[in-house]
């Protein structure tokens, strides 16, 4: 229980360090555990308040769904999906609010849900900081590009692929299926989409070309029209 201080004729109470897991006995651990969720639990806390119709007017005057730390419009991603997915940030945080001061359009941030979760998770991180730190020469703004060229080079490619599709088939109509079967193939050499789940891109660039209005919903959601 005690150790001596060599030289120094004083006793202090030793050290205990547990010894570290072997990689075998960590991933067996890992392997078996099991957690057990799902228990209600009361819970009481006291929340800042926060004002609804001051996020409904702040997005009511944006023109796009664009973040303002990492760029991405997140309607080019997710096209109708992402309609009002576009999250308010408070400049300040709510928490640092004195009770009775007033909130400006000004003091609130348009941002996607992972640079809005970062900025919270590295407080006190401003937009214009997490911003910075993508635009760098090290940063992500790479990557996000090659994705944007990426998504570009899908819809041309899938667009090319319906037109081929109905002009074989001689009408303005066809499936996803159709398009599967007949031209998914081709779609995939036109990308060299490596890395992709090629049906789920698929279905995500029909998503984008009938938010956009180059094809429409015929026959109960199964069957597009060329427009």
């Amino acid at each position: 229980m005690f150790e001596s201080d060599a030289g120094t004729g004083i006793w202090r109470f030793r050290q205990w360090r547990k010894a570290s897991p072997q990689p075998s006995q960590l991933k067996e651990e890992l392997d078996s555990y099991e957690g057990f969720e799902g228990r209600l639990v009361p819970k009481l806390h006291l929340v800042r308040e926060r004002d609804p119709k001051l996020i409904a007017k702040f997005k009511a005057t944006l023109a796009e769904a664009r973040c303002e730390a990492c760029s991405i419009n997140l309607t080019e991603i997710y096209g109708a999906l992402a309609a009002d997915y576009i999250e308010t940030h408070h400049k300040k945080p709510v928490a640092l609010i004195q009770e009775g001061s007033a909130t400006t359009l000004d003091d609130l941030a348009a941002l996607c849900p992972n640079c809005h979760r970062i900025i919270h998770k590295n407080y006190p991180m401003s937009v214009d900081e997490l911003a910075a730190v993508i635009a760098a020469p090290n940063g992500f703004v790479g990557d996000v590009q090659s994705a944007r060229d990426k998504r570009k080079r899908w819809k041309d490619a899938v667009y090319a692929a319906i037109v081929r599709l109905v002009n074989s088939e001689h009408a303005s109509n066809f499936t996803r299926q159709n398009l599967i079967e007949h031209e998914l193939a081709k779609i995939i050499a036109d990308v060299n989409s490596k890395g992709e789940t090629p049906e789920q891109t698929l279905s995500r660039v029909l998503q984008e070309l009938k938010s956009a209005g180059v094809i429409d919903f015929i026959d109960n959601r199964r069957t597009y029209r060329l427009n």
